[in-house]
């Protein structure tokens, strides 16, 4: 989800005019910065930070987050509900429904995008106002995915079982572009803030093979070029020009991470699974056999586990900002039994 974020070219802000898609603007404020602006060097050591949790809530996980906040959910008893953590607050966020919500996003500007999870339909947050984002008529149900700094918004909505690739821009939240099902199902995954959208396509949802596509409003989606030696792909994060994918190669059954910037590849180790980048090519997310439940982090060919809270407890990465910081969850005390995250932060210094 990353859901890391620089700003849409003149060309696809002339499709974006022309479809009623320009963005809007916020304001956000501060957590601590990594040096070396998102790429930690080799010698520097990484730290964990545990978050407020909001009082009355168990289950607790981050989503995504800008170099001042991160957004994410959690269970308060009664349902899910949407969280915002900043300025070492935590806020629980209003939903048009009014119940069960998840907030998904934050781009630069604190805009933050959410999914009503009661309505089945998107919304955003901007200056404390619940927005709700158009719902293409016939879907069963709508889902945003991710924010740019631009405010242009990518999703997909529900037909009858066959996604559609959806974009919208917080500047027009009741119209919405429909960029079609691709091969038959299409969701789209991330959009970088110069435009680039990234997504999965599949011939059929239950059983057809999964293929990443890149692409933008104006030019449509094909095909990642670097990923079409593999039998299966999907599209996981974007940012800058890097799109960071899972894979399998030909013949194998394994799937792996594969990190691509601009026309190379990089298969990154199979003891380690990819889930985020930034644009600065770090990746955040986890080792693969026995270290289930642990975050890592990939960095020029280096994989580093993360620390926990606690010795010998869990952890997991769900993004990684522009300035370096790796948000997730950690488990918090050595008395938890059950499934119960603290939101986490990483930093190395």
């Amino acid at each position: 989800m990353r859901f890391a974020f620089s700003r849409v070219p003149t060309r696809i802000a002339v499709v974006l005019a022309a479809a009623g898609l320009i963005a809007a603007s916020a304001t956000a404020s501060a957590f601590a910065t990594t040096p070396e602006a998102g790429s930690p060097t080799a010698d520097c050591t990484w730290s964990v930070k545990i978050h407020e949790t909001p009082k009355g809530f168990t289950d607790v996980w981050p989503s995504a987050g800008n170099d001042d906040a991160f957004v994410g959910s959690g269970d308060n008893g009664h349902g899910t509900r949407a969280l915002l953590w900043q300025d070492d607050k935590v806020t629980v966020l209003d939903s048009p429904s009014g119940k069960r919500a998840q907030s998904v996003d934050i781009n630069a500007d604190g805009v933050i995008l959410a999914n009503d999870l009661t309505d089945d339909r998107p919304y955003l947050v901007m200056k404390g106002k619940v927005v709700e984002l158009a719902v293409p008529k016939g879907a069963s149900s709508t889902t945003a995915r991710s924010i740019n700094d631009k405010g242009v918004i990518a999703g997909y909505a529900d037909f009858d079982g066959n996604n559609h690739a959806v974009v919208w821009s917080a500047d027009s939240p009741k119209k919405y572009h429909d960029l079609g099902a691709g091969d038959g199902s299409l969701v789209l995954t991330d959009i970088t803030d110069s435009g680039t959208l990234i997504g999965t396509t599949t011939d059929d949802p239950e059983y057809g093979v999964p293929r990443a596509v890149k692409g933008t409003i104006k030019g449509g989606l094909s095909a990642v070029d670097g990923l079409k030696a593999f039998q299966d792909s999907s599209a996981r994060s974007a940012a800058d020009t890097y799109v960071l994918a899972g894979s399998t190669p030909s013949g194998a059954t394994d799937q792996v991470t594969v990190l691509m910037k601009d026309a190379s590849s990089t298969v990154l180790p199979a003891t380690f699974s990819g889930h985020v980048v930034n644009g600065s090519g770090l990746v955040a997310g986890s080792p693969t056999g026995g270290y289930l439940g642990q975050a890592a982090v990939w960095n020029a060919g280096t994989v580093t586990r993360l620390p926990n809270y606690v010795e010998g407890g869990y952890s997991s990465v769900s993004d990684v900002t522009e300035n370096g910081t790796v948000i997730g969850y950690s488990q918090s005390s050595v008395d938890d039994i059950g499934y119960d995250p603290a939101p986490a932060t990483w930093t190395c210094s």
